[in-house]
């Protein structure tokens, strides 16, 4: 949901630093129980093949791949 509310340009310009304070720990939250997830199945390779659990890997890995890419462009305009 907050990810969602975060692509209304309103909504983010009012509440930015709230949509910022809720990603970041309810990623972390759902990467856990995601992780758990696959750590509790006889088969964790299978089921992470499923439809559902690519659809959760690919929520969560963007938000990870979003963090590094910002990271990244940071360093290089510090080092520009």
């Amino acid at each position: 949901m907050v990810v969602m509310l975060d692509s209304v340009e309103t909504i983010y310009a009012k509440y930015v630093g709230e949509m910022v304070r809720l990603k970041w720990p309810l990623t972390g939250l759902f990467t856990f129980e995601y992780l758990v997830r696959l750590a509790s199945v006889l088969r964790p390779t299978s089921y992470a093949m499923s439809f559902f659990d690519v659809v959760d890997f690919l929520a969560i890995i963007t938000t990870y791949v979003s963090l590094l890419v910002s990271g990244v462009l940071a360093a290089l305009a510090c080092i520009s």
